[in-house]
């Protein structure tokens, strides 16, 4: 499952996927440039939140 970082620098909810993704194609066939920056720790912590709620912690 292809989970896109939104563009304030979160997991896209899986029902948010596709408009963030065809977001994310509009923007990069128009030429604009997309500037994300996330520092490896708030990654982690991202998944790290998203592992434990899949398993239920």
């Amino acid at each position: 499952m292809i989970r896109p970082i939104t563009p304030l620098g979160k997991l896209a909810h899986p029902r948010q996927a596709i408009d963030i993704l065809d977001w994310y194609k509009e923007i990069l066939l128009a030429g604009r440039e997309i500037e994300l920056v996330v520092s490896f720790e708030h990654v982690i912590s991202v998944v790290n939140k998203e592992l434990n709620k899949n398993n239920g912690i």
